[in-house]
């Protein structure tokens, strides 16, 4: 949640479409992921480590699992996340956010997450509603877009 203090100082109203500035946010996101090939590589040699120790030579399926897990565990921590980022620039006065990514997931969790913080949802721009707002914004309102027929572009033989 935005921070109360500081939505008063930006917006004495409490309205936040009244706030007459826009605002850029930044959604991050860090994934660590543990190489396959290294994985095996390493629980290779520490099978080959354990059955070297053994009398009958053998590394249960249990104690591989196990072996697994810890690698797992270990390279987990030693690994580097792959960083992405994606910006919202937000207008507050016009009623608009533009969102930097076109994955359906990130922008699903963009507007969750900014439902959550602020209090407003989110509408995807997608070609509908801005030839809505293009008409609205001209006057020519009232289901124009309900009257339109779809063309067809194909090419005629």
């Amino acid at each position: 949640m935005i921070d109360q203090a500081l939505q008063k100082k930006l917006v004495p109203s409490g309205r936040l479409t009244d706030m007459n500035a826009s605002v850029v946010l930044g959604l991050r996101v860090d994934q660590r992921t543990i190489s396959r090939a290294i994985l095996r590589a390493r629980l290779d040699q520490l099978v080959a480590e354990k059955s070297r120790e053994r009398a009958n030579g053998k590394v249960g399926r249990e104690e591989r699992a196990r072996l697994t897990k810890a690698i797992e565990s270990e390279l987990m921590t030693r690994s580097v996340p792959a960083t992405a980022m994606n910006e919202l620039a937000w207008f507050p006065r016009e009623r608009a956010a533009w969102f930097s990514s076109t994955a359906q997931r990130a922008n699903e969790e963009m507007m969750e997450l900014f439902e959550k913080t602020f209090g407003l949802r989110l509408v995807p721009l997608v070609p509908l509603t801005l030839a809505e707002r293009f008409i609205d914004a001209q006057g020519k309102g009232g289901g124009a877009l309900d009257r339109a027929n779809p063309t067809d572009l194909r090419p005629r033989p």
